[in-house]
């Protein structure tokens, strides 16, 4: 598998997320708070990489473990997947707020997303 599905996959949830809680947002409190939640992108991207890099930084531990141990693709693809969505719901959860549990459901969304996105191209 290597760090390159890792990479990808970091990088796919992080831009994914954002626009799967904006598409929420909008649903929830119609089209205003979609112009809104647009002029909220910029400071989200920035708090989501850096409250992601420690559940990127497990990733990237437990992929080096998984290739020295030489465990199938699919068991290393399923393991990160589940690191990040746990990881994710945790660090989201320790933040807390009004909107944790949108946040946890955009992002959540956006990982199996990102992962099935990437089998398919």
């Amino acid at each position: 598998m290597g760090y390159k599905y890792l990479i990808k996959l970091y990088v796919f949830t992080l831009l994914i997320g954002p626009v799967l809680f904006g598409m929420y947002a909008a649903f929830q409190s119609g089209f205003g708070q979609l112009l809104s939640s647009l002029a909220f992108f910029p400071v989200q991207y920035l708090f989501s990489v850096l409250f992601s890099l420690p559940v990127l930084i497990v990733c990237l531990l437990a992929t080096y473990l998984m290739q020295k141990y030489k465990l199938d693709l699919f068991t290393q693809k399923l393991v990160i997947i589940l690191i990040a969505l746990i990881g994710i719901i945790l660090v989201l959860l320790w933040l807390g707020g009004s909107l944790t549990y949108p946040f946890v459901g955009s992002y959540s969304v956006a990982i199996v997303l990102a992962a099935v996105g990437m089998e398919v191209w």
